[in-house]
C-alpha cells in the first residue's frame, strides 16, 4: 500500500468518527461482556449475535446509581448497558440494567425505550403488526431487538397514545399497558377571580 493510499485511508477513517457523536463512541470503549456475562445470556435465550448487533450491542460496565439515573464509576456496580438510537440511528442516550433485582437506569434521562425508534416505524405496524413492548431488556435481547422496552413509565401517554396498536407480554402486562395510556388528570385548579365575577355581573 502506498503512502498516498494510506493518507486517503487514515482520511476516511477520520470522517467515519467525525460523524459519530461523543455519546455513541463513550459506548463503542465499553467493554464487552467477559466469559461469565456472556454464559449468562446465553443460559437465559439471547442468542450471539444480539450482542454484536448494532441496534442490540450489549456491553458491561461499572456504574453508580444517583436518583433514578447512573453514571460511569469505577468500582462501582457492575451493569449491562445498551444504546437507545433514534430514527436516525443516532444514539440520544444509554441505559444500564441489570435483570434480577430488575432494574433499568437512564445516563441522560433523554430516553423513553430501548428500541425506541421501532416507534415512528411504519414497518412496524405493516400487516396490522402490533409494537411489542417488553418488561425487561433481557426479553428484548431475547427477540433480538424487535419492540421497546420502556425506561420512563412517566411518559407512556405521550409516547404511545398515537400508536395503532401494543402488544404486551402477556394479559396482564396489556392490562397494565392500557392503564398506563390514560390521560393524566390535570393537576391545576382553574379558578374565577372575584373582579371577573363582578365584571360579569
Amino acid at each position: 500500500m502506498t503512502a498516498l493510499s494510506d493518507m486517503g485511508h487514515a482520511a476516511a477513517e477520520a470522517g467515519a468518527w467525525s460523524h459519530m457523536d461523543a455519546l455513541e463512541l463513550e459506548f463503542l470503549a465499553l467493554p464487552m461482556p467477559d466469559r461469565a456475562d456472556l454464559a449468562f445470556l446465553r443460559e437465559a435465550g439471547v442468542p450471539e449475535r444480539a450482542l454484536t448487533a448494532h441496534a442490540t450491542m450489549t456491553k458491561v460496565a461499572p456504574v453508580s446509581i444517583d436518583r433514578g439515573r447512573f453514571e460511569f464509576q469505577p468500582g462501582g456496580e457492575p451493569m449491562f448497558v445498551n444504546a437507545v438510537r433514534a430514527f436516525t440511528s443516532e444514539v440520544q442516550d444509554l441505559v444500564a440494567w441489570r435483570p434480577s433485582p430488575s432494574v433499568k437506569l437512564r445516563l441522560l434521562g433523554r430516553s423513553f425505550a430501548l428500541g425506541e425508534a421501532a416507534i415512528d416505524m411504519a414497518a412496524t405496524y405493516f400487516a396490522d403488526n402490533a409494537l411489542q413492548v417488553w418488561r425487561s431488556p433481557l426479553d428484548w435481547l431475547r427477540a433480538e431487538g424487535r419492540g421497546i422496552v420502556i425506561v420512563d413509565r412517566a411518559a407512556v401517554h405521550d409516547r404511545l397514545r398515537d400508536v395503532p396498536r401494543i402488544a404486551g407480554e402477556d394479559l396482564e402486562h396489556s392490562r397494565q399497558l392500557r392503564d398506563a395510556l390514560v390521560p393524566p388528570r390535570p393537576t391545576c385548579r382553574v379558578v374565577l377571580h372575584k373582579t371577573t365575577m363582578e365584571k360579569a355581573a
